[in-house]
């Protein structure tokens, strides 16, 4: 132990690269690791407890005869009925508030933080957003008037709490969460304000896959239903699931980078250590000590370091690293429950790097400790080195001596070479990976808000506009009108949501190509993003079905263009050709510069 002690403090610079290659790996990958599995298992405990719906259908006719049809298919079973209706609260913003009137709340039901439980029986009370209510003060007991089309409705505020709906929330106002502007109530069916319920989203739990569900659904309700929605599809799951996702990414690559290092590192200082004790390992052979006692002495070296800076990395790990994103993740998803938490995977990665740091040392021991003490009491000879390809050429003599004299050195010492390489390169890939995730990320915000996208504004149309306010209100800021729905596309049984912007002839929202280059898209062309492309297996000349998200009416279309977008995924027409689809052009926003 003292002769250990005496050579990592002679060698320390190396013995504590070492250690902090061990200590990071664990570090990052048991926090990042931790906080991501929290997340996941954070939200799946919500999901669980508030029963999150298997999909969503979307229907005018949610009537006991398509119930029946529902139920009949085999495959469901549990669902219940909601009304979905957007709305606006009575405060001096207007923000908007998405009313769900509930038939019996269990499917993806409210979930309670403070006040009383959802009482089905109560028509006079409302369950509020917690988000909402702490951006606008509001408090249980409090009263709160919601406008809806020709309705109003006042209500007294009776809970508070999440739901698994609405992890993820935003508005088509605001690409980011602005919880003073938008929020979700649950409410009684009996509190809607007439007798007859109008359900338009049925809640369903199935067995089996949702794509065979979604078959079913076409082969018994096809024409009764507009669109179905599996989980996996939801906004606010898909958004939430590609957040830990990228969690995850980040916690399985930095452990392999800064294991490798480490590794590599540890075996060329061993590898010096040992070759410079040749003569001390020659004369503790010869006093009588066993091969085996040499090579545990020098291969537990690496063993203590790794294994000390792996169980500090995670120690700290999950207590620094979740709440730093945390917060910030905190304003954008909402959750009961942030809890980092780990699993067996952190302590197999522990296991993992002392094996690897006992095969490193025993590697850089073998060759000696297997030789007669008479000849390990001897300096090494040098590797014999032979004259090789390169060094047969014309060339090799007008180059300079210290280029050679380095070339043979890296020879003799292939493997020590080929590590300081792979070294150097892995902590470029982590430099230039950072950097050019950073520029990129710029890159795309230019290529979205500066070539594609040129208005300073949108201004978001209300559905009970008239067609002359519109107008007036175009002429007012001189502004371009356009419109912007929520589609599905579908193509060979594949289904995807996307966005449909038909341009009525502004010049404030460039289309590009994938290289962003400027594309022209004439009056009768339709376009469709890269990526959907690429999703759907489509190109040029294609043809495709879609239809607008609460519309039952399918088109058939022929793909005529390819644009690039790093956000809208869907398509881009003009409102002639959108009418000789058959489908009406209904303005949703204006631009203006």
């Amino acid at each position: 132990s003292i002769k250990m002690l005496r050579d990592i403090r002679k060698h320390k610079t190396q013995f504590i690269s070492i250690f902090l290659m061990a200590f990071l790996g664990v570090f990052v990958f048991s926090g990042v690791g931790g906080g991501s599995l929290g997340l996941e298992t954070s939200v799946n405990q919500f999901y669980e407890d508030t029963n999150l719906a298997d999909g969503w259908i979307y229907s005018p006719y949610l009537n006991d005869l398509f119930l029946y049809n529902v139920e009949m298919l085999g495959a469901t079973n549990q669902m219940e009925r909601h009304v979905v209706v957007d709305s606006q609260a009575d405060f001096e913003n207007k923000p908007d508030v998405t009313l769900h009137f509930v038939e019996n709340n269990t499917i993806s039901k409210f979930y309670l933080v403070e006040g009383s439980p959802l009482d089905i029986n109560d028509a006079n009370a409302v369950w509020l957003d917690k988000s909402f209510a702490d951006a606008q003060g509001l408090n249980v007991g409090d009263r709160i008037s919601f406008e809806s089309e020709e309705y109003v409705i006042d209500k007294e505020i009776k809970g508070l709490g999440y739901s698994p709906e609405y992890v993820y929330h935003t508005s088509d106002h605001s690409m980011i969460q602005d919880y003073n502007n938008i929020g979700f109530a649950y409410m009684s069916h009996k509190a809607f304000p007439e007798d007859t319920v109008p359900y338009n989203v049925l809640n369903v739990k199935f067995e089996g896959s949702p794509d065979t569900y979604s078959k079913l659904l076409d082969y018994r309700l096809n024409g009764y239903y507009s669109t179905f929605v599996k989980q996996s599809d939801h906004p606010s799951v898909y958004q939430f699931s590609e957040e830990i996702a990228k969690h995850k990414m980040m916690a399985d690559i930095f452990p392999v980078v800064f294991l490798i290092v480490s590794m590599l590192i540890l075996l060329t200082t061993m590898t010096r250590i040992i070759s410079h004790q040749r003569m001390q390992i020659g004369i503790l052979k010869a006093n009588g000590f066993k091969n085996s006692t040499i090579t545990l002495h020098y291969i537990s070296y690496g063993f203590w370091l790794v294994l000390t800076g792996s169980i500090l990395g995670l120690i700290l790990g999950p207590k620094i690293i979740p709440p730093i994103f945390y917060p910030s993740m905190i304003k954008t998803y909402k959750l009961p429950l942030w809890s980092p938490t780990g699993n067996m995977n952190f302590i197999y990665l522990i296991v993992l790097m002392t094996i690897f740091s006992l095969a490193v040392s025993y590697r850089a021991i073998s060759s000696i400790s297997q030789e007669k003490p008479s000849d390990a009491i001897k300096p090494k000879a040098p590797k014999i080195s032979t004259s090789g390809f390169i060094e047969r050429l014309k060339i090799w003599k007008k180059l300079s001596f210290n280029f050679r004299w380095n070339y043979r050195d890296a020879k003799r010492n292939r493997l020590r070479s080929v590590m300081t390489i792979i070294g150097v390169m892995g902590c470029s890939a982590l430099l230039i990976g950072a950097f050019g995730l950073y520029d990129g990320l710029n890159d795309v915000k230019d290529w979205e808000y500066n070539q594609i996208n040129h208005y300073e504004s949108k201004l978001i149309i209300d559905d009970n506009t008239s067609t002359s306010q519109i107008n007036d209100a175009v002429g007012d800021v001189n502004g371009d009108k356009i419109m912007e729905e929520s589609i599905e596309i579908e193509s060979d049984n594949t289904k995807k949501l996307g966005s449909l912007i038909v341009l009525n002839g502004t010049d404030l929202i460039t289309p590009t190509d994938k290289d962003k280059n400027k594309i022209e898209i004439r009056n009768n062309e339709v376009s469709i993003s890269q990526k959907m492309a690429d999703m759907l297996n489509l190109s040029i000349g294609d043809t495709v079905k879609w239809h607008i998200m609460g519309s039952d009416k399918w088109v058939d279309t022929k793909i005529d263009k390819i644009h690039a977008d790093p956000f809208s995924q869907g398509f881009i027409m003009s409102p002639y050709k959108l009418e000789e689809l058959g489908l009406n052009y209904t303005p949703t926003s204006i631009l203006t510069s």
